[in-house]
């Protein structure tokens, strides 16, 4: 298992069912160097992009000449998210008792959005117009297995899980439809279909107009989806990313680890129709994760 290496006290970098040659058998003063052992590890790794929430503030309508204005209530962050969480028994060799690191994460950032406008240098606390946050360090605990007494085999093995915060849908006769078809990754960077734009009641064509959760929507069809999601990292006003902070950052981060954990995100492509519907998150496909995502192994020193 990849997430071994780097523990630092291996006898011997090898496989679970490899015993090492001149070890089997040794004893410390804590006990057997096979243990058994209980090990465990978690990663999380996030591609997202940063897009508008905007209204309509005027529009002029004459013979001559058509102009539109909007105002940006607000910038939020759309997200694809990959959880890894392992639990596993072993009796391969090591030389201490236990071993434990926390998971820490490294952030990727770009300053620019998919129509080329620049927003500045960006740093450490910024997550930019878009970017990937990635686990550096995986989270890795090993200790006795007799030293963890509610382990039984029904708590071991290995789970892996992509989900997004946002779906795409459309809509007939104000019921929305969610896009299963598709993996709505795909669709993330195009900004005019990933922003939410609240013009209803405007001269605007229903593709313009975002569907929402909560109540009938304007008319629409899936080939013309706009998203549906449930905001991360929201920022009012127009972006400016002075008004990033470091901390905001690992909001985000536990923000996204505790939608794995509740499995409150959508599967790729999502699976809809859970619970009470249709005018719910869980029905529009917010209904997946990883039950064991632990966010307190979250490491941000």
């Amino acid at each position: 298992m990849g997430a071994k290496v780097g523990t630092g006290n291996r006898v011997i970098q090898s496989g679970y069912s490899q015993a090492p040659t001149g070890v089997s058998g040794t004893t410390y003063p804590w006990g057997d160097a096979s243990g058994p052992w209980y090990i465990e590890t978690q990663k999380m790794d996030i591609s997202y992009v940063r897009v508008p929430n905007y209204i309509l503030a005027s529009e002029g309508l004459g013979l001559s000449s058509v102009s539109t204005t909007y105002n940006i209530l607000d910038t939020h962050l759309l997200c694809v998210v990959d959880a890894y969480v392992s639990r596993a028994s072993s009796t391969d060799f090591y030389t201490t008792s236990s071993y434990q690191q926390n998971q820490k994460f490294l952030v990727n950032n770009v300053s620019s959005d998919s129509y080329g406008n620049n927003y500045g240098t960006m740093d450490a606390s910024n997550l930019g117009c878009g970017g990937d946050i990635y686990t550096a360090s995986t989270h890795f605990k090993r200790v006795q297995l007799a030293t963890i007494p509610w382990v039984n085999p029904a708590f071991l093995g290995a789970s892996s899980f992509q989900g997004t915060n946002f779906v795409l849908a459309g809509g007939d006769n104000g019921i929305p439809e969610v896009d299963t078809s598709s993996n709505q990754a795909a669709e993330m960077w195009d900004m005019k279909r990933s922003s939410r734009a609240n013009v209803a009641g405007s001269f605007l064509p229903g593709p313009e107009t975002n569907m929402t959760v909560g109540g009938p929507q304007p008319a629409q069809t899936l080939d013309t989806l706009n998203v549906v999601d449930q905001p991360v990292y929201t920022m009012m006003g127009p972006y400016d990313p002075n008004q990033e902070t470091y901390f905001h950052i690992t909001q985000a981060i536990d923000q996204l680890g505790t939608k794995v954990a509740t499995e409150t995100l959508a599967t790729t492509p999502p699976v809809t129709g859970a619970g009470n519907g249709p005018y719910t998150y869980n029905w529009m496909g917010f209904n997946a994760g990883l039950a064991f995502y632990d966010i307190n192994l979250h490491d941000y020193t």
